[in-house]
């Protein structure tokens, strides 16, 4: 969406697409298998997830 190599800056097509510039930029994190297994057992006490 966003072509950083354009004439016009990340700052304008992000004015002109109505979007964050923090968006553009951000990159999320890989999410660890620890923090994966802590989800599961949260989610398993509250209910929310069935075991098997």
């Amino acid at each position: 969406m966003i072509d950083r190599k354009n004439e016009l800056s990340v700052r304008r097509q992000c004015d002109l697409l109505k979007i964050c510039r923090s968006g553009v930029y951000y990159e999320a994190e890989p999410t660890s298998t620890e923090q994966l297994q802590t989800c599961r057992v949260q989610l398993r006490v509250a209910g929310l997830v069935s075991v098997g």
